[in-house]
């Protein structure tokens, strides 16, 4: 699929599952980490997207602190037509446009008081 992901699908039977590990993109705070994902294929898959979230704890303002991922394309922009290549790498792009996370790098308490709406 993309050099910067593995599928492990060998945990549970059938294709209904996917491990995902998702290397950090280059020049990024992720830069040298790899980061597991939980991608899970409902029943009405293609129709509803699939559910996916972190399992490695990321700190990133698209994710909250379950993993889960805060992206359009799981919900509004969400169609059957979307393949897993384009989700990965809306995913993926996602750790390469990360503008909150340069701006309070130094400022987690900060961080996490503004995304509270403290």
């Amino acid at each position: 699929c993309c050099p910067w992901v593995r599928l492990d699908c060998s945990d549970k039977p059938g294709l209904g599952f996917w491990k995902i590990l998702l290397k950090g993109p280059p020049e990024t705070p992720y830069e040298n980490g790899v980061f597991e994902l939980y991608c899970e294929f409902g029943a009405e898959y293609p129709v509803k997207p699939p559910v996916m979230k972190f399992l490695t704890p990321i700190y990133h303002c698209n994710v909250n602190s379950v993993g889960r991922i805060c992206h359009n394309i799981f919900d509004r922009n969400y169609s059957a037509q979307i393949t897993m290549r384009e989700i990965l790498d809306a995913v993926y792009g996602l750790l390469i446009c990360n503008i909150l996370l340069k701006d309070y790098s130094n400022w987690i308490e900060r961080y996490v008081q503004k995304g509270e709406g403290s």
